[in-house]
């Protein structure tokens, strides 16, 4: 769980960031750690509180959600805990709120000048990815599953890989072509 969660690597794959509750003043609000891969103490990241991060392609900012509740079970939530994600600069230290949907706006995943991200902002209130375009500003629903929530997705090299219904499934970068894999045990 989040009391010492690995999130991803650094941009230089020199340190793995974790999300940990040792420093909290509340549960909700853990923080983000490098540790260097070849051991040390942990050094916390510049900001108060985090969740799940993604960084930038040149490694000089994050786009993340300032609250971890990835592991509750709060469908359509609408409340004070609802997710929202963030960029921040870490020159400038700017910090700058992307997303602001009454529901959840979670995991983002950063891809080019494109943030990936899951939201239960469609109709059917359902968790699909949805990208943010950093040029334009604008939001557009990638996934379009009436069923079930997606879970967990992970950005890679050239897709964002991810379970819905049971079912693993890859969406393909830049192209956004969607496809089901086929798993045999």
């Amino acid at each position: 769980g989040p009391d010492n969660m690995v999130l991803t690597w650094t941009p230089d794959s020199q340190s793995i960031v974790f999300l940990s509750r040792r420093e909290a003043w509340n549960p909700w609000y853990g923080r983000l750690f490098t540790v260097p891969l070849g051991g040390g103490l942990p050094v916390a990241l510049p900001l108060d509180r985090g969740g799940f991060l993604s960084y930038s392609p040149d490694g000089r900012q994050i786009a993340y959600d300032r609250i971890f509740r990835n592991f509750r079970t709060w469908k359509r939530y609408d409340g004070g805990l609802a997710q929202d994600v963030y960029t921040y600069d870490f020159a400038s230290k700017k910090l700058t709120r992307i997303t602001n949907w009454k529901g959840n706006d979670t995991v983002p995943m950063w891809y080019g000048r494109t943030i990936y991200f899951l939201s239960d902002r469609d109709s059917n209130r359902r968790s699909n990815l949805w990208a943010y375009d950093l040029d334009n500003k604008q939001f557009r629903q990638v996934t379009h599953f009436t069923d079930y929530d997606i879970d967990f997705p992970s950005l890679g090299d050239s897709g964002i890989a991810f379970q819905q219904g049971g079912s693993l499934y890859v969406l393909d970068l830049p192209s956004e072509q969607l496809h089901k894999l086929r798993v045999s045990v």
